[in-house]
């Protein structure tokens, strides 16, 4: 009896009625999904104003060190997407007092986050004291555990906001950070200062946690948090395989640019990470369609697989109609770009680097589309063990493809890499009979 009883009782309350609100339904889908767009499209603006500012004002060698910092950022991102902000739709499905269970969860990272950004501090210092790395690179680390600090406090409470489809709120608070982020970079200029790449780090990461005051209070003080230890309990039972695929799937995204770097220099990591910013906009699109999907895909039964498959297509349709007006745009005005922008900084491959990166992002944006499947019945097992597969080509394809090809070799071993994701995906719906074969 024990036994059957020792569940996790965070802000336990009766369960949810089956409100209008929490039927899910393509009815107000639509409306959530524009919402969606205008949110992310602000937070695109900001960073690419943000990368487009470091470019046009930093050395080259600068910007490819921005580049990394934020490949750093977004590996503890993804560690705690994977590990809280997924847990976040959960709460439906356990009967747990709503406000009780995003105090704990939101209490839980904010520990763990302070907890990290003071490991790197002092891994900072004692880097320094020892030569490992110069004032400069110590002062930059430390920067990039408060950016890493400030930005999963953001994505926490945006994250929330969105399970509670209150997407204009996120609006409002991606607005506040463009013309915050805004304010500060024109600063910046009129300064004169050398130092571009330390002022708009520290820029963002005062942006960041300042745009979200105020928001998800009612939600994050109107009930004391459970106890921690029983939430992590909560988190880690499946977290953990959610933590081993983020990690997977950062790997092949974003480490590959620590082995650019190495063999082929920082000036090559700034190049695509120049180009990656231009299609940055759709890959946060993306991900916003997919946050807004996500909480209704997770109260519906393992048996409604047919009504999954009819929300997840008008998310695809809607995506691949905006992607093709973005990629015509791109093929417009990018020769413009380039010409007047980017030649006499010498980023000579740029145009190349974006034509990839498009393939790049079709292909992972069609492979998360169906990812969202197992994500919503909460089977990160599953995904783990592909992303373990889908990391180790990726790691191979990079370690024969970069030494020969640079940019464009990391660029076209991603692109392979989730072309082998994507069939390990589809097989294993099409094994569980979750897509017919001619089903997409």
């Amino acid at each position: 009896m024990d036994g059957a009883r020792r569940h996790v009782d965070v802000g336990a309350g009766p369960s949810p009625q089956k409100t209008p609100e929490h039927r899910p339904s393509m009815r107000g889908i639509h409306a959530l999904l524009s919402r969606s767009a205008v949110a992310q499209g602000l937070f695109s603006l900001v960073n690419l104003g943000l990368s487009v500012f470091v470019l046009m004002t930093a050395s080259k060698v600068d910007f490819g060190r921005y580049t990394l910092v934020l490949a750093a950022v977004v590996f503890f991102v993804a560690i705690a997407s994977s590990l809280i902000y997924l847990q976040l739709p959960m709460w439906r499905r356990g009967g747990h007092n709503q406000a009780c269970y995003f105090a704990t969860l939101y209490r839980l990272l904010m520990h763990v986050a302070w907890a990290l950004a003071a490991a790197v501090a002092v891994f900072a210092g004692i880097a320094m004291v020892l030569g490992w790395l110069g004032p400069r690179a110590a002062s930059l680390t430390c920067i990039g555990g408060l950016l890493t600090l400030a930005y999963v406090r953001a994505e926490f409470i945006k994250q929330m906001l969105y399970v509670l489809e209150d997407v204009a709120a996120v609006v409002r608070v991606n607005l506040r950070l463009a013309l915050g982020v805004g304010s500060g970079c024109g600063a910046t200029l009129l300064s004169g200062t050398d130092e571009v790449l330390f002022s708009v780090l520290l820029i963002f990461s005062l942006g960041l946690w300042l745009c979200v005051a105020g928001k998800g209070a009612e939600q994050l003080k109107s009930c004391p948090p459970g106890r921690l230890r029983d939430m992590a309990a909560r988190v880690w039972r499946p977290g953990r395989w959610a933590l081993m695929n983020a990690l997977f799937v950062w790997l092949p995204s974003q480490g590959y640019l620590y082995l650019l770097g190495a063999v082929a220099g920082l000036g090559t990591v700034a190049e695509v990470g120049a180009a990656r910013n231009v299609v940055a906009p759709l890959q946060v699109l993306a991900t916003s369609f997919q946050q807004v999907v996500l909480p209704r895909l997770a109260t519906l039964g393992d048996d409604a697989i047919r009504r999954v498959n009819r929300i997840r297509h008008d998310v695809l349709r809607t995506l691949l109609l905006i992607f093709s007006g973005y990629v015509l745009l791109l093929y417009l005005l990018q020769p413009m770009a380039v010409d007047y922008l980017l030649a006499e900084r010498g980023y000579a491959a740029f145009e190349r680097y974006v034509g990839l990166w498009v393939l790049v992002t079709t292909t992972t944006v069609y492979r998360s589309n169906l990812a969202v499947i197992y994500q919503a019945l909460n089977r990160y097992d599953l995904i783990a063990r592909l992303g373990l597969a889908y990391a180790i080509a990726a790691s191979l394809l990079f370690a024969v493809m970069i030494p020969f090809w640079g940019g464009s070799g990391a660029l076209l071993g991603l692109a392979l890499a989730e072309g082998v994701f994507v069939i390990l995906l589809r097989s294993r719906l099409r094994a569980e009979q979750r897509l017919t074969a001619w089903e997409w």
